[in-house]
This record gives structure tokens, sequence and C-alpha cells, in this order.
């Protein structure tokens, strides 16, 4: 995180929000609820009134001080405009407090999820397909998936350009089924360590666990740490250590994947995607972080020194010009083929930069970290256009992204291995080697000659 941009904790706005939520529907159900049923026992009793009326030959407006009916029947035609009129007002009050409600979510979360563009899940991804230079079924590898994914979800930007974290803003962007985040943990005044500024790690673990164990979704779920502490503390690597294991245990892809040194047998980029699904993949931003513990669950790193994954700090330039430009790539092929058989990371430099998705896709480019904290419903919102413009990114080229979040690269950037030449075993009466002597000399053999 730059140190230009303040980041304020609003954890407590999440508690707030749906306590008020829940008051103002119910307040409405409630009165909702009145108005039926005494509107029932209304029109029951003005039948009953008329029945009556009309056997003892009385009018509607007879006013005989013995007509108690007349009376009651008065009384109830009040209290039913008083509560109509109550209804009203109840109304009037739960749409006011709600958009109150609603300016106020803005002014501190912006919350904006109901006008998100749509976004859809896949139930599954396939774990195969078709190679074309064999004409044989081959796995398909991470590698071969674009994922879009969120930079630190748990922050947005208010209405007034400031920047806050909370728990909230954290399910409302899990919601709309990023399977790729970012994490920056750090330690607080106590030594202890936090998501963010300040958020309670075991329970930002947590409610990303929920999602991952959604059985309706069956796709594998990527985690980038940003480890910014000292990683030579041994009780603090320790410590995030148990909070993983605690919060993810079985979910996670498993110590045969993890990034153990250069000998690493398993890369990531090579792991078929039907043993990741609903799987938690962790990929850190520093390794080795001297415990031996926290590294067996490191199954990807873009640290220089044992990087496995490629990584592109992505500034505003890029946004603005497209990523070649931006950042000029020397050889776009060799860029193109490399993403083939590797993986290639997309990370904003901060909160601010508006990522464009467009011609890195056709680069082959696999993991993006966008910044949802800047998305609005404007159309002229940079965030919200670019989104919108990979969803419903398709092209002649075989691009098909369909709204998905996660989906298939095109067959012409995915890597196919040729088919293996295997030669047909050689006919031993046709060979060219040396024969026996013995053969055409009649058991001579000069002397210096040795078999």
């Amino acid at each position: 995180m730059s140190n230009n941009i303040k980041v304020e904790n609003l954890d407590e706005i999440s508690e707030y929000i749906d306590n008020y939520n829940k008051t103002i529907k119910d307040m409405k159900l409630s009165s909702n609820s009145f108005f039926q049923i005494y509107t029932y026992i209304f029109i029951t009793i003005v039948v009953i009134f008329f029945i009556y009326a009309r056997s003892n030959a009385l009018l509607f407006y007879t006013r005989g001080s013995n007509n108690i009916l007349y009376y009651f029947l008065l009384i109830c035609i009040i209290i039913f405009i008083i509560s109509l009129i109550f209804s009203f007002l109840i109304k009037n009050i739960y749409n006011n407090n709600f958009e109150t409600l609603g300016t106020l979510v803005s002014t501190i979360s912006k919350e904006t999820c109901i006008n998100y563009p749509d976004i859809k899940i896949p139930n599954d991804i396939d774990n195969q397909t078709l190679n074309p230079n064999t004409n044989s079924n081959i796995p398909l590898f991470i590698r071969d998936f674009y994922f879009v994914g969120c930079n630190k979800p748990y922050i947005n930007k208010n209405l007034n350009g400031r920047y806050y974290e909370s728990i909230y803003i954290l399910k409302k962007n899990l919601d709309l089924g990023f399977r790729l985040i970012s994490l920056e943990i750090n330690i607080n005044s106590d030594n202890k360590l936090v998501i963010g500024k300040g958020l309670n790690i075991d329970k930002v673990f947590n409610i990303i666990n929920q999602k991952i164990i959604d059985k309706k979704y069956t796709l594998p779920f990527l985690i980038y740490f940003k480890l910014n502490f000292k990683t030579n503390l041994y009780y603090l690597t320790q410590d995030l250590h148990d909070s993983i294991m605690k919060a993810f245990g079985d979910n996670l892809l498993g110590n045969s994947y993890a990034y153990i040194g250069n000998n690493n047998n398993n890369p990531i980029e090579n792991i078929p995607i039907s043993l990741c699904k609903n799987k938690v993949i962790i990929i850190s931003d520093i390794y080795p972080t001297q415990n031996q513990n926290l590294d067996f669950l490191i199954n990807a790193t873009i640290s220089k020194e044992n990087q496995t994954i490629n990584h592109i700090p992505y500034n505003q330039s890029m946004g603005d010009q497209g990523i070649v430009k931006g950042k000029p790539i020397v050889d776009v092929v060799g860029f193109v083929k490399t993403n083939k058989t590797n993986i290639t990371l997309l990370e904003p430099i901060d909160e601010t930069i508006e990522m464009r998705l467009d011609d890195s896709i056709q680069l082959g480019i696999q993991l993006y970290l966008i910044n949802m904290s800047n998305f609005e419903i404007k159309t002229s919102n940079k965030t919200n256009y670019n989104l919108k413009q990979y969803l419903t990114f398709n092209n002649n080229n075989d691009i098909k992204i369909n709204n998905y979040l996660v989906s298939l690269k095109p067959s012409y950037l995915r890597y196919f291995p040729n088919q293996v030449f295997i030669p047909k075993p050689q006919n031993k009466n046709l060979s060219l080697g040396p024969n026996s002597l013995n053969n055409y000399m009649n058991g001579f053999i000069p002397s210096d000659i040795k078999f």
C-alpha cells in the first residue's frame, strides 16, 4: 500500500447496518401485517352490520341513541382511517430511512452491490481438453484459465475519496464471486497479525472459508499474501501458519504441491485443475519465510529469489495506454509463448489504479487483481467500464468470457504438447550394423582385430 493513501478501519459498520436494516424491515412488515389483519376484521364487521341492518330495516345513517351497532361501526371506520394513515406513515418512514441508510452506506462504504455488472459464477469447469496435436484428451491446468480477482477486497472508497476497510465490504465483494484475492498482512500495536490496518485475521479467514466450502461451486480459490512484517520473527510466521490451518485445514491444496525450493516437482503452473477444485492455493510475495511450517503451505511465490509466478506491478499508464505501451514488452510473441506454460500476475501498485483487461487477456495473462474500491455505477467510471468490457469480451479469436470471472483461455493461448515420435523397431535382417567376420573368412581372423 502506498504511503500517500490513508485507509481507515470501519469494521463496526457491518453490525450497525445489519441491525438498522432489520429494524426498518421489521417495522414495515409489522405495519403491513397489522393493516391486513385489521382490514379483514373491518370487512367482516361491515358485512355483519349490513346483514343486521337489512334484517331490522335499519339505515346506514340511523342516529338512534339505542343503536349500539351503528356507533360500533362508526368507531371501526375511524380506527380504520387511523390505521390507514399509520401504515402510510410507516411506509414513508421505511422508505425515507432506507434511502437515508443507502446514502449513509454510500457515504461510508459506497455500497452499490445491486448495480454491479452481471457477473456469473460457473458451477464447474472442465478438467480436460482435446489436444489437436495428438487427437487425445489432456488435463487442463491453472495456467489455462483467466482469474479476475479483487485486490484487498476489504477496502472501499467513499464519495469523499477516503479509503475505508471493513468486514462488511469484504463480504459484499466475496458475494460477487471472486476466486482470487489479495490480503495485506501487518502487525498491530500489540504485535498481533491483522489484515490491512486492523481487521481480525481469524474472522477474515473464516468468512473466506465459508465461500470456499460452498458446494454450489467447485472452483479453486487463490489467496495472494502480502507479508508486511518481518518474516524472520518465528512467532509471527507461526501465528500465520496456525491461523491458515485453523480456518482452511483440509481445504488447503496440500504439502505435495507446496513450493519447498527450486527442486519443486509440482510447480503451480503444472497442477491439474481437477486437483484444485474447492481448494485454497496460497501465493506469497516472500519466500522462504524462515519458518518451514509456513513454507509448506505456500504453493507459489512472486519473490525474485525463488519466483514461480511472473509478477507485473501495474501502474496507471498501463491502464491508460495498455500493458504493451504502458510497460513496453520488447518480445510480445515470446511473452505470449511464455504465458502458455507459465503464469503471470498483474497487481496494481496502489488502490487508485484502474486496471484495463481487454488487451491483457489477449496476451494470455492469467491472474488479475482489480481495485473494486474504485468501482462506481457511473458510466464514466473506468473500473466499471473496464470490468464490463472484460465480462462481455468476445472476439473472433475464440476468446469467450461470457460474464465469468473465471474462464478458459482460448486454445491458441494454451500449450499443447506435440505428438512424440516413436520409431518402429528395426528389422534385424536389414540391419547395417557390423557382422561377424566368421561369416566371411571361414574362421580366419587377423591377430590385430579385437572383438
